[in-house]
């Protein structure tokens, strides 16, 4: 009976079990003819009223003929060449304002330079021309006063040590035990030229050039002997020395006195002189006072211009 009972239950427990699958597979079948419902009526709802054809008569409409525009290349690619090239123009012009803004002080700041040193060359060669002319002799004319002739031979001497038309002195004189009178040695020049005397008959103690560049500066007997004396002497000579020579005071022993100039080269120099400048009357223009007067005095200022010269070397 057990098993009668057994078997019952299992087959009742089957048949639930398919009716429960049976239950569920229509419940399946009506969701799906749910779902084809629900899309069926969406497409009806979005698809537009199905509007009735109209039969429009056809309108046979004339073709037109439209004449074709053939325009030319060039004048498409014209414009655009001509505003590339005004482009690189501003460009370039851009270009050279900055560039000539950045470099302009740098060229003003040289031509500044270059016009200083042209000015300097210049103040140059005008020293170098007086000094060629005061050599030749050509600066001391009529219309130069004789500030200016004591100017330029200053200058003249600072620069050549002593007049160019003056003879070198030798200072072992000095040395000597037997002092001779200042402007005995020999007044030629290293080039061997001949000395020619400076009137007829006289001794021969200039050059023909020397002779020639003192006549052209004297053209006033105070003239005429200082270029006579600063030829035959020169500057240092005439420095050391005076007309009769001076003494020594006791008390400035130590510095020593200045010694006689060659008497002889001095009486030459002053016949020189005076037959030059002679007066209507066959007067001297010079008596003997006068000219060692005037030989002191052209020796006071070699000494001035020597200490000058001394002072701006050291």
């Amino acid at each position: 009976m057990e098993e009668h009972k057994s078997e019952m239950s299992c087959e009742s427990a089957k048949v639930e079990c398919k009716l429960e699958i049976k239950i569920e597979l229509e419940e399946e079948q009506d969701v799906d003819l749910l779902t084809r419902e629900l899309r069926h009526l969406e497409e009806r709802t979005l698809a537009p009223p199905a509007l009735p054809t109209l039969a429009l008569p056809t309108l046979a409409l004339p073709a037109l003929a439209l004449p074709a525009l053939a325009l030319p290349i060039l004048a498409l690619t014209a414009p655009a060449e001509a505003s590339a090239e005004a482009q690189n123009e501003l460009w370039r012009q851009t270009f050279a304002e900055s560039a000539s803004s950045t470099h302009r002080e740098e060229i003003n700041s040289l031509k500044r330079r270059v016009a200083a040193l042209e000015e300097e060359v210049a103040e140059k060669d005008k020293i170098i021309a007086a000094i060629k002319q005061a050599k030749q002799g050509t600066l001391f004319t009529e219309d130069i006063t004789p500030k200016k002739r004591r100017l330029i031979r200053a200058i003249s001497d600072l620069v050549c040590g002593q007049s160019v038309s003056s003879t070198t002195c030798s200072p072992t004189h000095l040395e000597n035990e037997d002092p001779q009178p200042l402007g005995t040695q020999s007044t030629a020049s290293s080039s061997s030229t001949e000395l020619v005397p400076l009137f007829p008959g006289g001794e021969p103690i200039l050059t023909e050039i020397e002779k020639r560049n003192v006549f052209k500066k004297g053209t006033t007997k105070e003239a005429l002997l200082n270029a006579l004396l600063d030829a035959v002497f020169g500057l240092k000579t005439l420095a050391l020395g005076n007309a009769c020579g001076s003494r020594v005071a006791v008390n400035k022993a130590e510095e020593g006195g200045h010694e006689k100039l060659d008497p002889q080269k001095l009486n030459q120099i002053k016949e020189c002189v005076l037959q030059r400048f002679k007066t209507q009357d066959d007067q001297k223009c010079f008596s003997p006072k006068d000219f060692n007067r005037k030989i002191n005095q052209k020796c006071g200022t070699a000494r001035r211009s020597l200490k000058t010269k001394q002072n701006v070397d050291t």
